[in-house]
């Protein structure tokens, strides 16, 4: 099974000496647990929301992927894992003599590393704080040994540093049943979703789930018409924002025919609404790209 076996090659030289290590850091919108050996490209992050609830675009952690409460970000870099299609699902950890294979990884290319999310519920990240061997097999050309010393304490630092946060943060609403609230106050409480009207994204990057009203796609049943936000071509889409619908009770708002959500390069969705040939300026149709720039939606300049 491991017949291209590298023991650690160049990677691993010096190694002696050195140790996982674990930085812990904050700012007024997160703590962060990032756990890394000296010149592996191999981490694991965890983040959680500070109790200041600082704005999310001053924080040093603004650009980057933010791993959701109670999961850790697990980032290899080339040439560990080396570059090539987007995604890869064909990357397998062995803690001992037991292997698990990875989520899918993906490649952020803001961060120029492959990225996956792993939760400390998961087997395979129970078991790294008792591994005496890792190895990550890369497809079916490639493998690293890794080291292990430092690596549970480590791990047990940066969870420790997150954890408190994690158990002290405020239940977030049920964003889903306030964007249908909304829409039955808008519809006389008797209205017909349809397949795009609600749908989750990840817009904020505080980690918890934000919710996109699309009244374009919502039929009102004592009419048969749509609902009274939408105008002769235009319609409103409601964005249910984790971080500040909690404490404004009250949607961001945008303008457009209709929505669709687009993924960035950190890791959050843009929104992306159509115009109509008035907003076009144009025969041909048009979008706007809207982003959350931790105050409020700013287009997105192409």
């Amino acid at each position: 099974m491991l017949s291209a076996l590298m023991f650690c090659m160049t990677l691993c030289s010096g190694a002696v000496a050195q140790s996982w290590q674990a930085d812990l850091s904050r700012d007024a919108a997160y703590l962060a647990g990032d756990v890394a050996y000296p010149g592996l490209g191999m981490r694991f992050t965890c983040h959680a929301r500070a109790p200041e609830h600082g704005n999310v675009i001053d924080s040093i952690w603004f650009e980057s992927t933010i791993a959701p409460p109670s999961q850790f970000l697990i980032g290899f870099s080339d040439p560990l894992v080396p570059l090539g299609p987007l995604y890869r699902d064909d990357l397998t950890l062995f803690v001992g003599q037991t292997g698990y294979r990875l989520p899918r990884v993906s490649w952020n290319e803001l961060n120029s590393g492959w990225e996956t999310l792993v939760g400390v519920s998961d087997r395979m990240f129970a078991a790294l704080p008792n591994a005496t061997r890792l190895v990550l097999q890369v497809g079916n050309t490639q493998a690293w040994e890794l080291p292990v010393n430092g690596l549970a304490t480590s791990l047990a630092q940066a969870q420790a540093h997150c954890t408190t946060a994690w158990q002290g943060a405020v239940p977030a609403p049920d964003l889903r049943r306030m964007a249908e609230r909304f829409a039955a106050s808008n519809c006389s409480d008797f209205f017909t979703l349809g397949p795009q009207a609600i749908r989750t994204a990840n817009i904020d990057g505080d980690g918890i789930p934000d919710i996109v009203l699309d009244y374009n796609a919502i039929t009102c049943d004592n009419d048969n018409k749509r609902p009274g936000v939408c105008g002769a071509s235009l319609c409103s889409v409601d964005i249910f924002l984790s971080r500040t619908f909690a404490k404004t009770g009250q949607p961001e708002q945008l303008l457009g025919m209709s929505a669709e959500l687009v993924p960035l390069s950190n890791g959050n969705q843009a929104v992306a609404t159509s115009g109509n040939l008035s907003i076009c300026q144009s025969t041909e149709p048009c979008a706007f790209y809207w982003y959350w720039d931790g105050h409020s939606f700013t287009q997105l300049q192409q």
